[in-house]
């Protein structure tokens, strides 16, 4: 109990809290006597054993939240902003209450309440009396007592204080949207601001990431816009990354592989500490480090997968947030997941697709096509609908080409149906783009397209007589999808006949039935059509694929006559005619996350050569 004043028969508290009224008072109205107001702040801004002092001190404040004035006592509120949250579970219950009653006295106050606890969700800078019975692995909001006198230099005392901190503002934030709906409106702005720069440390970009995914935990209306932002911040960071062995524009690294006596695929040609990629089965490879950027990036795909994990696996429970609020933003609970997934592959389209650059950040997408097989379907769908559509820019639709051909390749968690089904789309693609060409006669007479409009902006002129066929800026799309279908009939076979391999003579037998039925559909798709048309395919995809693909459908006398028709050096726009090599899904280098997902990939194996 409160103890009484003997003489004006008041408590303690309510003699505290008087004083607060009168100092906030007079400095209000600009009264020369500060001396109280002064004190108050003073009080706010020193260390106390346990914090008991300052409780006391906000315990008043937070009786006195309507008589609060944002310019006039600023000071004061910068005072309260700036408590540190690991401090005794007292002071801060009180500290979280401020801020509530202070949004509840005045909508001035949400954005600078908002603002101070976004920014308390980046890591603490340090503190000295932290609740050490909480520290020791007390719940936090529960009494303690004591200071800790060693701050932030053990990393487990770190970690502690930081959990204890952000749980706390977790908590306030929460309390703070469900009771405010205008916060939800306010608060991604102040986020966005508050978002790490890539140059940053590390630690920053941890607990950053990591917080706003505890955000969209419990703020499923907020799902979408996080996550938008932090995919975005994770391309910002990727393309950063820099690789000791950067793969060159023309290194045809995809099939050039060698199966060394551990089982892992290492690149061959490729220098530098990266050369070996792992076994892609978890089994222990070393991985040598990357730079400080793929660490960073590396530590919030973690948190991503677990997110994913989480909200978009087909047969987790839905949460009460979810069964409340639904699909982000909608009233339907039933389809929160696939909102989740929606996004993703929203902002895939938005902000990855067209990063040529981008190395990781796609794997997040690669994860969540993982927990359901119409996940897989709707994302190559989608990469399919893209390459058709001439309204997409050409670097959006090779870049879809080339994700759809390393998705397949890799992704262990495919059906082949899908696999053949896919197929069946890209080669009726192919066909029909063939047709076209020769309906307008562009192949054949060059005329009847003009140059200037198949030239690059700022290229310098080409006479329409020299516009050959054989162009890898001019038909990249043709080209690159056509790789895809390669890529996916070798890779499918691959893994078929590996499976075959590894089973027992029973199983065995079964699987290779159905490697002779995949190799029946692929022969049945007509490839030799495609590689006869005047594009000359085989003058332009990697010598490796088409060597690989040569055990599915003979190309020796496609190729023999393809020697004798010459390949132009540079395309329309002047640029090399070179075919570039990219492999979206390949390689995954970084420490944590690629071990995640390591799982879902299939190996890098060499395909045997059949005489089927």
């Amino acid at each position: 109990m409160a103890s009484e004043d003997t003489k004006s028969g008041m408590s303690s508290a309510e003699i505290l809290r008087n004083y607060v009224e009168d100092a906030l008072h007079k400095k209000a109205t600009a009264s020369p006597d500060t001396r109280p107001y002064e004190h108050l702040v003073h009080e706010l801004q020193r260390s106390d054993e346990g914090g008991r002092r300052r409780a006391k001190v906000v315990a008043a404040l937070c009786e006195c939240a309507s008589l609060f004035d944002m310019a006039r006592h600023r000071r004061l509120l910068d005072a309260l902003f700036a408590i540190d949250w690991a401090l005794e579970a007292a002071l801060i219950e009180y500290v979280a209450t401020a801020y509530v009653n202070l949004v509840s006295a005045s909508a001035n106050f949400l954005a600078p309440c908002l603002q101070s606890l976004v920014r308390k969700l980046l890591p603490l800078a340090g503190s000295s009396d932290l609740d050490v019975d909480e520290l020791a692995g007390g719940a936090p909001g529960g009494s303690g007592h004591g200071a800790a006198t060693e701050s932030y230099r053990d990393d487990e005392v770190d970690r502690r204080m930081q959990s204890i901190a952000h749980g706390r503002v977790h908590q306030t934030l929460q309390r703070v949207l469900d009771v405010f709906p205008t916060a939800r409106a306010r608060i991604m702005p102040i986020i966005r601001k508050t978002l790490p720069h890539a140059s940053h440390p590390e630690r920053s970009h941890y607990y950053f990431a990591k917080n706003m995914f505890k955000m969209a935990e419990y703020a499923p209306y907020l799902r979408a816009p996080i996550l938008e932002m932090l995919i975005r911040h994770m391309v910002q960071i990727d393309v950063e990354i820099k690789l000791e062995d950067e793969i060159e524009a023309d290194d045809e690294y995809c099939f050039d592989l060698e199966i060394g006596d551990s089982g892992h695929a290492s690149r061959t040609g490729a220098a530098g500490a990266h050369a070996d990629v792992g076994d892609d089965t978890g089994g222990g490879a070393t991985r040598a480090p990357v730079d400080q950027m793929a660490s960073k990036l590396d530590s919030i795909i973690v948190f991503a997968f677990e997110f994913v994990r989480n909200h978009v696996k087909s047969e987790a429970p839905l949460s009460e947030a979810e069964e409340r609020d639904g699909v982000i933003g909608s009233p339907q609970g039933g389809q929160a997941r696939r909102g989740v997934f929606d996004v993703l592959l929203a902002v895939f389209e938005s902000t990855i697709l067209e990063t040529f650059r981008s190395k990781y950040t796609q794997f997040v997408v690669f994860y969540a096509c993982s927990f359901d097989p119409s996940y897989a379907r709707r994302f190559c769908e989608r990469l399919l609908a893209i390459v058709e559509n001439s309204d997409h820019t050409h670097v959006m639709r090779v870049a879809a080409a080339s994700y759809i051909g390393s998705f397949l390749a890799r992704a262990a968690f495919v059906e082949h149906n899908l696999a053949r089904d896919v197929l069946t789309r890209i080669v009726r693609w192919l066909g029909s783009y063939i047709r076209d060409l020769a309906r307008s006669s562009r192949l054949r007479t060059p005329m009847a397209s003009p140059a200037h409009a198949l030239v690059s902006p700022g290229a310098s002129a080409v006479h329409p007589q020299s516009i050959s066929p054989i162009d890898v800026e001019l038909h990249g799309v043709f080209y690159h999808a056509l790789q895809s279908a390669l890529y996916i009939c070798v890779f499918t076979l691959n893994a078929l006949r590996h499976r075959a391999a590894s089973a027992d003579s029973e199983a065995s037998v079964a699987v290779m039935s159905q490697v002779r039925d995949f190799l029946d559909f692929a022969r049945s798709l007509h490839f030799r059509k495609l590689f006869q048309c005047d594009m000359h395919p085989v003058k332009v995809l990697p010598v490796t694929i088409l060597d690989e693909f040569s055990s599915i459908v003979r190309l020796d006398d496609i190729v023999k006559r393809a020697k004798l028709v010459a390949k132009p050096t540079r395309t329309i726009s002047g640029a090399p005619n070179k075919m570039p090599s990219w492999f979206p899904f390949d390689p995954f280098l970084l420490r944590d996350s690629s071990q995640v997902c390591d799982s879902k990939r299939l190996p890098l194996r060499k395909i045997q050569s059949s005489s089927e």
